[in-house]
């Protein structure tokens, strides 16, 4: 299955895992920025500033990260019980 080991397999299993966990922190982030921004008066901005300084934004990618990571993650695990060597 494109030449890999399986510890590189594994590795890549790891790191899309820990992508998908990073993408939970930005939501949970992101939507707590949100919720703090509707409801001061001051128009505070809440943000980590990682990637960008909306939360509506990095909400935006964090979704984008959570469904590619899943999916990617998804395929490998079914491609692997299904017997990658063919």
């Amino acid at each position: 299955m494109l030449g890999m080991t399986k510890g590189s397999w594994i590795a890549v299993l790891i790191f899309l895992t820990i992508a998908f966990m990073a993408s939970l922190w930005m939501m949970d982030l992101s939507v707590s920025a949100m919720r703090v921004s509707l409801n001061s008066s001051s128009r505070i901005g809440l943000s980590n500033g990682f990637w960008t300084r909306n939360p509506a934004e990095t909400y935006h990618m964090a979704l984008w990260l959570a469904v590619a990571s899943f999916f990617t993650t998804s395929i490998i695990a079914v491609k692997g019980l299904l017997g990658g060597e063919r």
